[in-house]
């Protein structure tokens, strides 16, 4: 992912910079380990992944009522990307690693697409809040 075009969406809030980063990063592991077939990784890194979005969803709407910020529809969207997220990696997982190609490309083109236009949209709307605590944002 380009850091520029990550930088651009996060408006400068260096805390949502940092916390796309890393959701960003895990999304690409698991994007290769898909491919690799790495069932066992591939596992850990869902459970990984899953943790650090509720983390993260969480501070953006802590932050967001700090600042008075209407987070209704941005809740919203949090709960679909979450279970859509969850569907999918279920389906994966179920399959033990035999899945096709057209079963594995659901989560690197449909998923991360769903997930990159939440960053731009929530670098949009959360520029104006107060930063993100995220250093301190423990996983579940």
């Amino acid at each position: 992912m380009n850091e520029i075009w990550i930088n651009d969406c996060s408006a400068g809030n260096e805390a949502l910079v940092s916390g796309h980063k890393e959701i960003l990063n895990l999304i690409f592991r698991i994007s290769y380990l898909i491919g690799k077939r790495d069932c066992a990784a591939l596992s850990a890194t869902f459970e990984m992944l899953e943790n650090r979005l509720r983390a993260y969803f969480e501070a953006e709407e802590k932050s967001a009522q700090s600042s008075s910020h209407d987070f209704t529809r941005h809740k919203l969207e949090h709960q679909s990307l979450l279970e859509d997220f969850q569907r999918i990696r279920n389906v994966l997982e179920a399959k033990q690693c035999r899945w096709t190609g057209g079963e594995e490309s659901v989560f690197t083109s449909s998923w991360v697409k769903s997930f990159v236009q939440h960053i731009k949209e929530s670098g949009r709307t959360m520029a104006a809040s107060p930063a993100i605590p995220w250093g301190g944002i423990q996983s579940a």
